[in-house]
């Protein structure tokens, strides 16, 4: 039921429920779960309209294009980069000219939420993960609901603000200097020099 808040569905005629598609990526991992005998890396793009029943907000539409480019099988940061670089070869062949490219990672986020103290680093992931969609008020706003003290929270954002090249990774690095933050940054700087 939760789901058919967020779709376009309908009775047919035969009184079967049918929705208009929400997404190109659950069928798609679908067909990787089903274990087909899929040459690895399995690389595919795929792109096709998806409809959400959302409430419009600024970027966010209830009929959109989505685009998939996606390498599976492969936990080699050269399939991310090969990702990352076929991302800009189309945004450069779209003709834009000023446009970024976010990194992150999530083992890198996770060394951080441990090292500031928080146990339960899924409860945080979601939140974080509703950033461009509910804003940082309405994270705080979660996080706080989730027993979080105001200090962590604001540590938190800090965090997911972090910009910059290598140098940054370097002192990130050094001031959680764990394990987890190390493999992280190692992966990151493998990516941008494959890139």
């Amino acid at each position: 039921e939760a789901i058919k808040k967020e779709i376009y569905y309908f009775k047919d005629q035969g009184q079967r429920e049918l929705g208009l598609r929400f997404d190109l990526t659950v069928p798609t991992a679908r067909l990787i779960a089903s274990k087909l005998d899929l040459p690895l890396p399995f690389k595919r793009y795929q792109t096709g309209k998806v409809w959400r029943y959302d409430n419009p907000q600024a970027g966010r539409w209830r009929e959109f294009t989505q685009f998939d480019l996606d390498i599976f099988g492969s936990n080699k940061p050269e399939a991310d980069a090969e990702i990352i670089a076929a991302t800009c070869d189309i945004f450069d062949s779209l003709g834009f000219e000023d446009f970024v490219i976010r990194l992150n990672n999530r083992k890198l986020i996770e060394a951080f939420v441990d090292f500031v103290g928080i146990k339960n680093v899924v409860d945080v992931f979601r939140s974080i993960d509703k950033l461009d969609k509910i804003g940082e008020e309405g994270v705080k706003k979660e996080l706080k609901e989730k027993g979080l003290d105001e200090k962590k929270i604001e540590k938190i954002l800090t965090f997911t603000k972090t910009k910059g090249d290598e140098k940054v990774l370097e002192k990130i690095e050094k001031s959680i200097n764990t394990d987890l933050a190390k493999q992280a940054v190692k992966e990151l700087k493998e990516i941008v020099e494959s890139v």
